[in-house]
């Protein structure tokens, strides 16, 4: 069996790597995506109710 290795990620920084998603969160609740109130960890929220459309807003930014 052959074995595959990866290197890197979405970004090749570590700011690239926490800003993109950041960004893509912030950028989904300014514009509506995001409905929850108040303090929410978002690796649970956008797991949970908009994990198709956060994937698809990274790939629109090449990310």
């Amino acid at each position: 069996m052959a074995q595959q290795y990866v290197y890197g990620g979405a970004t090749c920084t570590m700011a690239g790597a926490t800003s993109a998603p950041t960004s893509t969160g912030v950028y989904m609740l300014a514009h509506g995506s995001i409905k929850a109130k108040g303090v929410v960890a978002p690796e649970g929220y956008v797991a949970k109710n908009n994990f198709a459309r956060f994937m698809t807003e990274l790939k629109r930014r090449a990310i």
